[in-house]
């Protein structure tokens, strides 16, 4: 599945609430380390959209960001798509 059309997941389905996430490899006194951290919450799926683009036209190098709908007072663990962003140990090396 291409990076567009999770995006157009996120946006347009799974929940009123539209989380963006944001991933990114850290240099630490140990070594590397994978961050995942929650970067906008809205119930508005436009200000998601708009947001979104902001992050990904603002050219951070090493930062990847994707948006989730998620539905409220549910495991989203059961769901197929929920937030996430995946750190390879590649990223890391």
């Amino acid at each position: 599945m291409d990076y567009q059309t999770m995006v157009a997941m996120g946006l347009d389905g799974g929940g009123p609430l539209k989380l963006i996430l944001c991933g990114r490899v850290e240099e630490t006194d140990v070594g590397k380390s994978g961050i995942v951290s929650v970067v906008y919450a809205t119930m508005d799926r436009a200000a998601a959209e708009r947001r979104l683009s902001e992050l990904m036209l603002a050219s951070r190098p090493g930062h990847y960001y994707m948006v989730y709908g998620v539905p409220l007072d549910e495991d989203l663990t059961l769901l197929g798509h929920y937030p996430s962003v995946e750190v390879t140990r590649e990223d890391l090396e």
